[in-house]
């Protein structure tokens, strides 16, 4: 019989000064982005839940796109953001 290994635990809470850090940064890297990608990064985190879903559904109809599409959008935006981010930490 294996046991599991436990989960590593998580990582320490970051400071209040960090987070605002971060998210300065992320306001700056969503300001260089194209406004059809800054608009649709923002509009596929709108809601929560269920209305998250539909509305992600009317984001993909409304653009003629198969919701898979919308996804993978949705993630290479996020991946230009996340390098973006990075990068400024490191200067920082």
């Amino acid at each position: 019989l294996k046991r599991k290994r436990p989960a590593p635990p998580p990582p320490p809470d970051p400071a209040p000064g960090e987070v605002e850090e971060v998210c300065s940064f992320l306001d700056d890297c969503l300001d260089e982005l194209t406004s059809a990608d800054r608009e649709l990064i923002l509009q596929y985190h709108e809601g929560q839940k269920r209305e998250k879903i539909n509305n992600r559904k009317n984001m993909a109809a409304s653009r003629h796109i198969t919701l898979n599409a919308l996804r993978l959008k949705a993630y290479y935006i996020h991946s230009r953001l996340k390098e973006c981010v990075e990068a400024r930490l490191r200067q920082a």
